[in-house]
Formats: C-alpha cells, sequence, structure tokens
C-alpha cells in the first residue's frame, strides 16, 4: 500500500511545510505538489522539508497559467501517482488536515485496501481562531484548537486510484469510474479558512478570476459573481466581508468545540505512538451529497 498526497498551491509558505510534515508523520512518503502563480517562498519551504526527510519522495509541478484548472492539475498528479506505485490518492488542499483515529494513515486505510478501485467519503469541517489562542504559535493548524461542532454540508473524497478515474470540482467527488468503498467513519477533513485579511482577500480575487477565465465573466457561478461584487465595490467589499466573518465568529463562541490537534504531529521526529489520541467527530450524521453515488 502506498498513498501520495497531492496539491496545488498558490501562495501558501506560512502553511506548506507544517501540512506536507503533518502528512509525513502519519504515514506518507510520496509527494506531488503543483505550483500555481507562486510568488512567495513556498517552493524554498518545500525544498527544506524535502532536505529534512530524505526518504520523502517529492516531485513538484509549475502552472504558470492564471486560469482555474485545478481538476487538470489533480487528474495529471494523480495518473504521475498512479505510475509510480501509488495506488491510494489524498487530495489535500494547504489549509487542511486529514484528521484520523490513532493519526496512522496506513492502518485506517488497511481495511479497504481489498477493494481493486473505489472512494472515500470524509466529513469536512471548519476549525476557528478564538481570544485564548496562543498568538506565539505560528503554526495555525496547533495554534486554532476550537471547531464547527457540526460538518459542513458538502463532503471530501479520497481514492484508491484507477487510471480511468477523475475528479470533479476540488476534491468533492469522482466522476468517473465512480465505486464508493466506504464512508471514514473515524477521520474527517479539519479545514482552517480565512485566516487572515489578506489572505482572504487574495484568494477570493485569485479563485474569482479564475472561474472568470475559465468559465466566462458572464458565468452563474458564485465565484464570478463574488469577483464581479468585488471588482465594482473595491475594498469596502473585502472590510465588509472580513468583518462579518469576525463578528460571526465571536457571536458563536460558545458553540465551538475543543478538539486540538497535537503540536507534535507537525515537527520532524513525532512519533505517533506517543501521540495524545484523544479524538473527537464533528456532530450529526456523514452529510456527504458530493461525494455519495448518484442513483
Amino acid at each position: 500500500m502506498r498513498p501520495a498526497y497531492i496539491t496545488s498551491i498558490k501562495n501558501e509558505e506560512k502553511l506548506i511545510g507544517f501540512n506536507l510534515q503533518y502528512y509525513y508523520n502519519i504515514g506518507i512518503r510520496n509527494f506531488y505538489i503543483t505550483f500555481n502563480c507562486t510568488t512567495d517562498n513556498s517552493v524554498d519551504v518545500v525544498r527544506e522539508f524535502e532536505r529534512i526527510n530524505p526518504d520523502a519522495i517529492v516531485k513538484t509541478f509549475i502552472d504558470s497559467s492564471p486560469t482555474y484548472n485545478l481538476i487538470e492539475r489533480l487528474n495529471y498528479m494523480s495518473d504521475v501517482a498512479y505510475v509510480d506505485g501509488c495506488n491510494w490518492i489524498i487530495p489535500v488542499d494547504a489549509d487542511e488536515i486529514l484528521k484520523l483515529y490513532n493519526y496512522n494513515l496506513l492502518d485506517a486505510l488497511a481495511p479497504h485496501n481489498k477493494h481493486e478501485y473505489g472512494y472515500i467519503v470524509c466529513r469536512w469541517c471548519d476549525y476557528v481562531p478564538m481570544q485564548s489562542d496562543d498568538k506565539s504559535d505560528v503554526n495555525y493548524f496547533s495554534q486554532w484548537q476550537y471547531r464547527e461542532p457540526r460538518c459542513r454540508p458538502q463532503s471530501k473524497v479520497f481514492a484508491k486510484w484507477h487510471p480511468d478515474m477523475k475528479w470533479g470540482t476540488g476534491h468533492h467527488l469522482v466522476v468517473s469510474k465512480r465505486k464508493k468503498i466506504a464512508n471514514a467513519h473515524k477521520i474527517f477533513v479539519a479545514h482552517f479558512p480565512n485566516r487572515e485579511y489578506e489572505q482572504l482577500k487574495n484568494k477570493m480575487l485569485t479563485i474569482g478570476k479564475g472561474f472568470s477565465l475559465k468559465y466566462g465573466a458572464n458565468s452563474e457561478t458564485l465565484q464570478v459573481k463574488q469577483y464581479k461584487e468585488a471588482l465594482e465595490k473595491g475594498e469596502q467589499y473585502f472590510i465588509d466581508l472580513w468583518d462579518r466573518l469576525q463578528n460571526g465568529r465571536e457571536s458563536r463562541k460558545s458553540d465551538f468545540v475543543y478538539d486540538p490537534i497535537p503540536k507534535e504531529l507537525f515537527y520532524k521526529g513525532c512519533d505517533i505512538s506517543k501521540v495524545n489520541k484523544n479524538f473527537k467527530l464533528p456532530d450529526a450524521t456523514l452529510l456527504s451529497g458530493h461525494g455519495e453515488e448518484k442513483t
């Protein structure tokens, strides 16, 4: 069994090193990374990860197009990984951590490895900042220790790959060679969105422009509509959005669940056998409409 980590990132120098080391510590050794219009130090951070983990196999790619080509990048990296001998594909965003019981990915995948191919559906849940967070911790994944009590209505998926498989929008579904093999009852995707004002603004502008180039300026997609409104209103659009986001978090702070991810999982030399195994799942049944089979 050989799982592969695949991701496409722009400017994620603050997250990508911690993200890569976490997935290394839970069992992944093959990493496939596309840099899309990257202008910060993300490339250097990835090279440092590669230096301190010499047994990690890291393949990087460059996409200089501003057009939204995420699906194409995911499919390409998945097929490259498959040719390299990786049978499980774990698609990752830089702001997402696959949180799982006992923090051993190989153990979690083992019961499903008997299948020739197929995908597993995961819950997707947001973490949030709190006033009590340790701001001296530069790693958002361990600094933010509270999450929403319920998962998002969408799901995320990962797959035992087949060369005829193709990804759909984001990491939410597989659109060809579809066969669901499990709901991940002891795994969920921990999401760390909207970390800073400038990060939120740049992400929305980048994605909006990419969708406009891909689907047209008159597209009815939410990303294009938000992009057009942001261009019309200018900076005030993001000021208002950030205020609503912050006020909404503050008004609901008593709802959030204390569920920290152990800090040691993000650093070289972590022994997962000694990590605190406390594990909670977001409340409610699996809401997995994006990943489910069509009937």
